[in-house]
């Protein structure tokens, strides 16, 4: 698989429209779907398929890229240490006041509906260069909490709703399929976090030029996130800290496949 360098000019200039969004989609939330309509993140078609390519490694990151099969747009993966625990990275991904802070070009993030503590629809706006519209996303998204393997898993998705119409002013992208897992590791002193994201920000872009400018996401997103977990006013996410401490064991927390079979709830 090869990545074009057309124009590394070209590459600065049109900002990771979409992918400045994965971050910005993460909401923590009980099922509002049938299980056939959400599964487990960690059995994504998309992301667990092989034909993943290395694409860098340095700094502690390393980030892959793949084709997918029927779409012109690349999936993009990056893994990278957090040296905060698990529960405070829950947090930063959670708090959607602060994103700014830490998403590249995030110009505008804001809850549109809440379901329940731990489920949410998002609206984000990403800038754009001045000669072309900002791109703007609004998505759904779940988690699971998973005791055996220590992990935060998060899928989200695009949606269309009458709550959020098309804006003249953005150019309306998608999400396809984007997922965070967060693993807790070395005794839950420092957490292993892995981004993946398959997005379109639409509109007249080429789409080697989208593939071209996405391919830095996750890197740089790692790189945000690192820094934000060094800010002393971070805190840890009081739900995902008692869960690991085995203080929460029943649902809507543990939302798991067979859960989700046997709780459905419909919209």
């Amino acid at each position: 698989m090869r990545f074009q360098s057309k124009n590394t000019f070209v590459s600065r200039l049109f900002v990771p429209f979409a992918l400045a969004t994965l971050a910005a989609a993460i909401h923590w939330g009980t099922p509002i779907a049938h299980a056939e309509e959400w599964i487990d993140p960690s059995q994504s078609a998309v992301f667990n398929a092989e034909g993943w390519e290395e694409l860098s490694d340095g700094n502690g990151i390393k980030t892959w890229g793949k084709q997918v099969p029927g779409s012109s747009i690349v999936a993009f993966r990056g893994e990278g240490i957090l040296d905060a625990p698990i529960a405070k990275a829950a947090q930063m991904l959670a708090d959607t006041n602060r994103k700014a802070e830490w998403i590249h070009k995030c110009a505008e993030a804001k809850n549109i509906k809440t379901f329940s503590e731990l489920d949410r629809i998002e609206y984000n706006r990403t800038l754009a260069p001045v000669i072309m519209k900002d791109r703007d996303f609004v998505y759904h998204a779940k988690v699971w909490l998973d005791m055996p393997k220590h992990q935060v898993r998060v899928l989200f998705k695009s949606i269309e709703t009458p709550e959020v119409p098309e804006y003249s002013h953005a150019v309306r992208g998608k999400l396809m399929e984007s997922r965070y897992t967060l693993t807790s590791i070395d005794e839950g002193k420092r957490t292993r976090a892995m981004v993946e994201v398959h997005a379109d920000p639409a509109g007249a872009i080429p789409k080697w030029i989208v593939n071209l400018f996405q391919k830095s996401w996750p890197r740089n997103t790692l790189l945000g996130m690192q820094q934000q977990l060094m800010k002393p006013d971070v805190q840890e996410m009081a739900l995902v800290k008692e869960f690991f401490e085995g203080k929460i064991k029943d649902a809507p927390y543990v939302m798991s496949p067979e859960w989700l079979g046997a709780h459905p709830i419909v919209r």
